[in-house]
């Protein structure tokens, strides 16, 4: 996947960390940027992608692409509101 050139990206290295860590992260993040710009969350958590799939529905926000190489995994997270 290629990242998305529209918006602004803040990149977020969580390796090394579990949950709730990244999550934790993310939230805190998602509260300094303006609406429409993208959190890449890398992590190399096995369950990240399930974790933020279900706080950016509890959150009203959006995972607009993700992608796993090497256990690594790349997620990008849209502001909505």
């Amino acid at each position: 996947m290629e990242e998305p050139k529209t918006q602004k990206i803040y990149t977020l290295d969580e390796r090394g960390k579990f949950c709730p860590v990244p999550v934790i992260k993310v939230a805190e993040k998602i509260r300094e940027v303006e609406v429409g710009a993208i959190i890449k969350l890398i992590s190399d958590d096995p369950g990240v992608y399930n974790d933020m799939q279900a706080w950016c529905e509890a959150n009203n926000h959006k995972i607009i692409g993700h992608m796993t190489q090497d256990d690594v995994i790349t997620i990008y997270i849209q502001k909505n509101h």
